[in-house]
């Protein structure tokens, strides 16, 4: 019986760190996705704190991204133009966690900047 409780009491702890790692995964996305290199702004090898949206129209174009059970929304705050960098949507889904991040917009061919938001939500 004692056997039957710790094994229970494990795989229950087991399955709680799993949570708190993908939970933490999760949430480390709002920072890791306006540093890549292929949406980050650069000149001359010089990076800056925005994101290029010719890199992004191209990145988009070639479906490159695999984000399990989420959705990724980079919309512009002031034109309201948005763009799905990845939707894996399911079917069924018991909850959705959802962060939000301010990020800046780079339109290389007008050279302005917007503000934007990043949105990622988790299907869980």
């Amino acid at each position: 019986m004692g056997f039957i409780l710790f094994y229970r009491f494990t795989v229950l702890d087991i399955q709680n760190q799993i949570d708190k790692h993908d939970t933490f995964e999760f949430r480390q996305l709002i920072n890791v996705i306006p540093n890549m290199a292929e949406l980050k702004c650069s000149e001359l090898g010089v990076n800056d704190d925005c994101i290029d949206i010719l890199k992004l129209q191209g990145y988009i174009r070639l479906g490159v991204a695999d984000f399990e059970d989420k959705k990724i929304i980079l919309q512009n705050l002031q034109t309201l133009e948005a763009w799905e960098l990845y939707d894996d949507e399911p079917r069924r889904y018991d909850s959705v966690l959802r962060i939000s991040s301010p990020v800046s917009l780079f339109y290389p061919l007008e050279e302005k900047h917007y503000y934007g938001v990043l949105i990622i939500e988790w299907y869980k």
